[in-house]
């Protein structure tokens, strides 16, 4: 007797079919979450990255005399380095050393950026840290454009965790108080 061909799959017997159907789903699934603990984990660098880059703009902005269009020069050159790579434009850039100095007590400002080669988020509260880092930049730009201060940020953080990202947009951050970013 020879076995039925997988080509056909209306000619597998009924178990056999959900057997295989089953297993499918099961790969799928598998899949699936892989990719998304993938995405979660390059958004988590990619956001301690934009940390150290505001850190280090902050840096250099107080001990180096470059002038004042440094962002707009350190942004060409980035973006020249890595024309494939998006995010080093000159607002992204200003977005970082925000980023930088909402989490970042500026009392620490200078160990933070010593400590940052060997210990990423310096700085920042390791749970904090970790909020951070589950969020997608589009996110965190609201939250610390909007909010007065860390313990807000991290409360819509938690919730938009909590509740999902639609949430977000709907409901938690149109309660958010605007404010400028410099």
């Amino acid at each position: 007797m020879t076995e039925p061909s997988m080509t056909n799959l209306r000619a597998l017997p009924p178990a056999v079919l959900a057997d295989y159907q089953d297993w499918l789903k099961a790969i799928k699934q598998k899949i699936l979450a892989t990719r998304m603990k993938v995405a979660l984990a390059a958004n988590g660098e990619l956001i301690a990255l934009y940390y150290e880059i505001g850190a280090q703009i902050v840096d250099r902005e107080s001990l180096a005399q470059w002038g004042s269009g440094f962002i707009d020069a350190f942004s060409q050159d980035l973006r020249a380095a890595f024309p494939e790579i998006g995010g080093f434009s000159s607002k992204n850039l200003r977005y970082c050393r925000a980023f930088f100095r909402f989490y970042c007590d500026p009392a620490i400002w200078q160990q933070a950026v010593a400590k940052l080669r060997d210990t990423p988020w310096a700085g920042t509260e390791p749970e904090l840290s970790a909020l951070l880092a589950k969020m997608p930049w589009g996110h965190n730009i609201q939250i610390f454009a909007k909010c007065a201060s860390v313990a807000e940020a991290r409360f819509y953080m938690e919730q938009t965790l909590e509740q999902g990202f639609s949430a977000f947009h709907q409901s938690l951050m149109p309660l958010c108080i605007n404010r400028p970013i410099d």
